[in-house]
C-alpha cells in the first residue's frame, strides 16, 4: 500500500476514529554493529508502516532483517529513496541498498499497544542513522517525523582499558560501574558505561582484569601506581557478595 493509499484510508476513517496520540519510531544501537528499529503504538488493532532508514557518512550498511513475528504482512509502498511515485508503490516488504546505505520497510500487522520491533540491521563504522516514515493507525495517518540516532560499532575505541565511564582515567567511578553491574548481561551496555565497553556475555572477570591492570592511570599519565592490597581486597569482597546475591 503506497503512502497515497494510506492517506485515502486515513481520510475515510478519520470521522469515526477516536483521537489518539501519534505513534513513534526509535532506533537503538547495541554498540557492536547491530541496531534495532521499533515502532511504538498507542492504539489496539491493525496498523501499516512505511519506514525509511538512511545511514550517513562513516557508516556502511551490511544487512537488514525484518521481524516477521510482529510484522507478518508485506505491503506495497512508496519507497522515498526511489524517484517517482508509481501507482501501487515501488517497494514491497523489506528493501535495502547496501551501496547507497538505505533501508525501506512496508509492513502491516495487528498489534497491541506498546513498542514492537520492526527490523534489525547490521552496519560497520560510526555515524548517524536517520529514520522517517508514516504509520497508519486507528483510521489516522501519522507522520512520525525524523529520528536521528548515533551509531558506533566499537564505541570503546580510543579509551584506556578499565576507563568504563570514559572520563580519561581509571578510578572510583569505573569501580562503581563495575560493581553495580557485576554479572549483568551484555548486551545491552549499562547506563553510564560510556568508555571502554564491557564484553559479552556479561560484566565480570574481563572487566575486573582491565580495571586492576590500569588502576590509577589516565590518558596522559606517566607514573602508574599499582593497585593496593586494600583495593584488591575491597573488589574481591564486593564481587563475591554480588555473585552470592544473584
Amino acid at each position: 500500500m503506497s503512502w497515497k493509499s494510506f492517506a485515502c484510508l486515513a481520510a475515510l476513517g478519520a470521522m469515526s476514529a477516536p483521537a489518539v496520540a501519534a505513534p513513534s519510531l526509535s532506533i537503538a544501537d547495541d554498540g557492536s554493529g547491530t541496531a534495532t528499529v521499533s515502532v511504538t503504538t498507542d492504539a489496539v488493532g491493525s496498523i501499516g508502516v512505511e519506514i525509511g532508514i538512511e545511514l550517513g557518512a562513516g557508516l556502511t550498511l551490511v544487512s537488514a532483517t525484518e521481524n516477521t513475528t510482529n510484522f507478518d504482512t508485506e505491503n506495497p509502498g512508496d519507497n522515498p529513496f526511489i524517484a517517482g511515485s508509481p501507482v501501487g508503490g515501488d517497494g514491497e516488504g523489506l528493501d535495502i541498498d547496501t551501496g547507497a546505505g538505505w533501508i525501506f520497510a512496508a509492513f502491516g500487522a495487528d498489534l497491541a499497544i506498546g513498542t514492537h520491533e520492526l527490523l534489525t540491521f547490521d552496519y560497520t563504522g560510526a555515524g548517524d542513522a536517520t529514520g522517517t516514515g508514516l504509520v497508519a493507525q486507528a483510521g489516522a495517518l501519522n507522520d512520525i517525523g525524523t529520528v536521528v540516532q548515533a551509531l558506533d560499532d566499537d564505541p570503546g575505541t580510543g579509551f584506556l582499558a578499565g576507563d568504563f565511564d570514559g572520563n580519561g582515567s581509571v578510578g572510583d567511578g569505573d569501580l562503581t560501574l563495575l560493581l553495580s553491574n557485576w554479572g549483568g548481561a551484555i548486551p545491552p551496555v549499562p547506563a553510564g558505561w560510556d568508555g571502554a565497553q564491557p564484553t559479552a556475555p556479561g560484566v565480570g572477570d574481563d572487566e575486573l582484569t582491565a580495571l586492576l591492570g590500569t588502576w590509577g592511570q589516565s590518558a596522559a599519565a606517566v607514573a602508574v601506581p599499582e593497585p593496593t592490597a586494600a583495593l584488591l581486597g575491597l573488589i574481591g569482597i564486593a564481587c563475591l557478595g554480588v555473585r552470592r546475591s544473584v
